[in-house]
């Protein structure tokens, strides 16, 4: 459901005036936007499986971003859209940041079970 969502916002044109979402495009909290619908997709990837370790994390946050440049690069040859490279940088701030909050969360489990 993530996946197809984020796929449709990415690919939706803002050409209405009526648009809720253009309001979000046009405003600086479009970089929070991004960081925040992909630190909820790592989320959601990450606690979907059973896998718990940071080799799953690294590369499913790696998996993402490739997935946020393909987005952004098919976002390139659309008319009505535009590549931004702080979009990318949104993503990854977004995908980086849960790994973080993963990790300390990780090595905060271990040192209260001691």
């Amino acid at each position: 459901m993530w996946v197809m969502s984020v796929t449709t916002l990415s690919v939706l044109s803002y050409s209405g005036s009526n648009d809720l979402l253009i309001s979000v495009k046009v405003t600086s909290s479009g970089f929070v936007v991004h960081s925040v619908a992909y630190f909820l997709g790592m989320s959601l990837c990450c606690f979907s499986f059973t896998k718990n370790n940071i080799s799953f994390v690294v590369w499913t946050g790696f998996l993402i971003f490739l997935y946020s440049m393909v987005l952004e690069v098919v976002q390139f040859y659309l008319p009505y859209r535009t590549f931004n490279w702080w979009d990318i940088a949104a993503n990854g701030v977004g995908i980086l940041s849960f790994v973080v909050v993963w990790v300390v969360r990780k090595e905060a489990g271990k040192l209260l079970s001691y």
